[in-house]
């Protein structure tokens, strides 16, 4: 939804009556390329609330560049000699290579946009390539899926030391023999077992693990998940407007989710409603807590990177490679396994072309895991 200004007839008439005065133009001649960012993201956030969050990360990295140089960094600085250095330091520091794309992209969109607005910027500010990069990422099996819904977290326990108090009657012998004269209170501690959660955040992680189970069989996105309500669904049908897209999506949940009846427990439980409509982030982290708890995901998985034509060879826990997009690429794989036609499988999705479709499928290995590059 749009967050626009109300709208003012009087300064609309204004602008008209001056169109060349300065004061309806944005002057960016001397701001830093933080101070641009900002304008940038307040302009944008007129057409999309959450502008900011995604401009956070980039951002930052500013922000600790000028922390760690001592400088104010301009938009001229950014150029083909900031490029060379800037790239191989995000590298350096663990950043995927998506996401670099990511942050290259937003900053020459905003240095495009703030060129016209008086900001002084180099000619070589877009010389920044995308990086090439092939990565191998995961899908579930149907099996997986269930486990993780059957997974009972209620039923966890961990030890605690507690500590209590006893009394001691009167003539009770101490250690060395002799006994006690009167009646003491004496603490000690015992070992207990407790619930591993306590409620709030037991409901917290039930939510979180319906919620990725429920992705898993209705193959949307994470923007679109959170905004699930009883108005997508007719009898056995799931429509919504992808967020992304635009193109709507339709799910016969009978005929791809993974299980129907799963599918349904979740959408009765929580009245049609995304059980977790919240931060991805927040999402992301207790998912794989949770993954990690089930014992299931355990394994190592060996992924073999290519990045800038160079390859690298990195060892994760299965857990740490799962997120909420994985349930999308479960999705897709499971019902391309199934022998369902792809353009029936993209209605469902909502890819728009059978490429951006391709990439989502993950082979099957021997060892039972879904993965593909």
């Amino acid at each position: 939804m749009y967050n626009l200004p109300d709208y003012n007839r009087a300064a609309f008439a204004d602008f008209f009556a001056n169109p060349q005065d300065s004061s309806f133009e944005l002057d960016l001649s001397n701001c830093s390329v933080i101070e641009c960012f900002n304008k940038y993201i307040e302009m944008r956030s007129f057409f999309n609330p959450k502008a900011y969050k995604q401009y956070s990360c980039v951002i930052n990295k500013f922000k600790q560049l000028e922390d760690e140089f001592g400088v104010r960094i301009m938009p001229e600085h950014i150029n083909d000699a900031f490029w060379s250095n800037f790239l191989p330091m995000l590298l350096d520091q663990g950043m995927a290579a998506s996401s670099i794309a990511t942050i290259t992209a937003q900053i020459k969109s905003m240095l495009g946009w703030a060129c016209k607005h008086r900001a002084r910027i180099s000619s070589t500010f877009n010389m920044a390539k995308r990086i090439p990069y092939v990565s191998k990422t995961l899908a579930l099996t149907p099996d997986e899926v269930s486990a993780i819904y059957h997974f009972d977290l209620s039923k966890l326990t961990k030890k605690v030391n507690k500590v209590k108090y006893v009394t001691i009657p009167e003539h009770a012998l101490k250690k060395d023999g002799t006994p006690y004269t009167k009646k003491v209170r004496k603490k000690i501690v015992v070992e207990d077992t407790v619930p591993m959660f306590r409620s709030h955040h037991l409901d917290t992680l039930q939510r979180i693990k319906d919620q990725f189970v429920l992705a898993c069989n209705l193959g949307q996105r994470y923007s679109d998940m959170v905004r699930v309500s009883p108005h997508n669904f007719h009898r056995n049908t799931f429509t919504i407007t992808q967020q992304k897209t635009g193109l709507e999506a339709f799910v016969d949940i009978d005929k791809f989710a993974l299980d129907p009846s799963v599918t349904y427990k979740i959408l009765e439980k929580y009245k049609y409603s995304a059980p977790w409509p919240h931060d991805v982030s927040v999402f992301n982290k207790y998912l794989r807590k949770i993954l990690k708890l089930t014992g299931v995901f355990d394994d190592d998985i060996v992924i073999e990177n290519k990045i800038n034509g160079v390859m690298s060879v990195k060892t994760y826990k299965k857990y740490d490679l799962i997120a909420s997009h994985t349930a999308r690429r479960t999705f897709v794989t499971v019902n391309v396994m199934r022998g369902i036609a792809e353009h029936k499988i993209r209605r469902a999705s909502g890819h728009r072309s059978s490429a951006g479709f391709l990439k989502y499928i993950r082979y099957q290995e021997e060892s039972g895991a879904l993965c593909g590059s």
